[in-house]
């Protein structure tokens, strides 16, 4: 009799502890789709319920409005601070010689306004994102692109005409530069051995020397 009601007993708590069990998996996975629905949520509306492109609203798209741009010189020089003829041979030495290449995403006549409307005015990425109708990816890749063909570029003209310095500029013959040359000059046959002395009057020298370059960099 006993031994029944012992029997009984443990069958019904084994009962009970698989019900509070199955309740408590239940009230987890509740919690889990209540936490997952919103996150479902945000990545439909990010990747599956997306907006018409833009180019079916602009009324030109970046390469046309770079085209109208050309037509005109005073258009062009307004946007990209020159003038036609030079924006022409600026993309044939580019192209031709420093890389720039025309992609699936932008044309390199297209990259190099971009460019140059970008540094002109200056405009931002954003803003050359709205203007071109072209991703942030895309415009910042494509102006890393032609800098870096710039970049290539400048050390070819930008360099000295003469490497020997035989001629001296009229500016540094005048009497307010030279006679601090002169006296960079014979400060250069001092003896190094003189001291702390000559040291300190050939650096004072030196400053001298450097603030009158300076101005007269700024009087060329």
């Amino acid at each position: 009799m006993h031994v029944e009601e012992a029997d009984g007993g443990s069958t019904s708590s084994s009962e009970d502890e698989v019900i509070s069990m199955c309740r408590k998996n239940l009230k987890m996975a509740t919690d889990f789709v209540v936490q997952l629905v919103p996150i479902l949520g945000m990545y439909s509306d990010n990747h599956f319920v997306k907006l018409p492109p833009r180019s079916l609203f602009a009324p030109e798209s970046g390469l046309q409005w770079v085209q109208r741009t050309l037509t005109r010189d005073s258009s062009c020089y307004k946007m990209f601070r020159v003038e036609r003829p030079l924006f022409n041979r600026l993309h044939n030495t580019l192209v031709e010689s420093y890389g720039l290449q025309s992609t699936t995403k932008m044309s390199s006549i297209e990259a190099l306004a971009m460019f140059l409307w970008v540094l002109g005015a200056p405009q931002s990425v954003r803003q050359a994102e709205d203007r071109l109708i072209r991703s942030l990816e895309t415009i910042s890749r494509t102006f890393d692109t032609v800098l870096t063909c710039v970049l290539r570029l400048a050390p070819d003209i930008i360099k000295l005409k003469d490497l020997e310095f035989s001629e001296v500029h009229s500016n540094l013959e005048s009497p307010d530069f030279f006679a601090t040359f002169q006296q960079l000059h014979r400060s250069n046959r001092w003896d190094s051995c003189q001291g702390c002395g000559a040291k300190e009057q050939e650096d004072s020298i030196l400053e001298q020397a450097q603030r009158n370059l300076t101005k007269c960099a700024c009087s060329l």
